[in-house]
């Protein structure tokens, strides 16, 4: 063994020269779960990324899709058009718009008045309950 600082320094270069650097792991995001349903909705909900009060929802919309490309949505925010990236939308699943209202009746009106219908309280094990006229009803 050599025991010149020169020589010690120069086994030490060559031996580093020879070292090859192991492969880089991949440290890159995660992909993205991308809903498949996103490729031909009409609406999607953007999830909102504030700090959020209690019982409030994690998403906001459903909002109209105006454009679409493979990472961006174009989107009608209360009348103006912003893009948000497709990781923060999920698809909005919205009722049919085939689906009727209930259709309003009208009520027709007698000449007899209404005449109160007296019912006697019951409790649950079946006994009438009777209110003195002191208390009332």
């Amino acid at each position: 063994m050599d025991s010149s600082p020169i020589q010690l320094v120069e086994n030490l270069k060559s031996h580093f020269d020879s070292i090859r650097p192991s492969p880089a792991s991949n440290h890159s995001k995660r992909s993205v779960f991308v809903h498949p349903a996103l490729k031909d909705c009409s609406h999607v909900l953007i999830r909102n990324d504030t700090v959020r009060k209690p019982l409030q929802a994690p998403y906001d919309g459903p909002f109209k899709i105006l454009h679409r490309t493979d990472k961006t949505f174009d989107i009608d925010i209360n009348g103006r058009k912003s893009t948000i990236s497709i990781d923060r939308v999920k698809p909005a699943f919205l009722e049919s718009d085939s689906v009727q209202p209930p259709v309003v009746t009208e009520t027709v009106r007698s000449d007899k008045p209404c005449v109160p219908v007296t019912r006697e309280t019951k409790t649950r094990y079946g006994r009438t309950v009777r209110f003195t006229e002191k208390y009332g009803k």
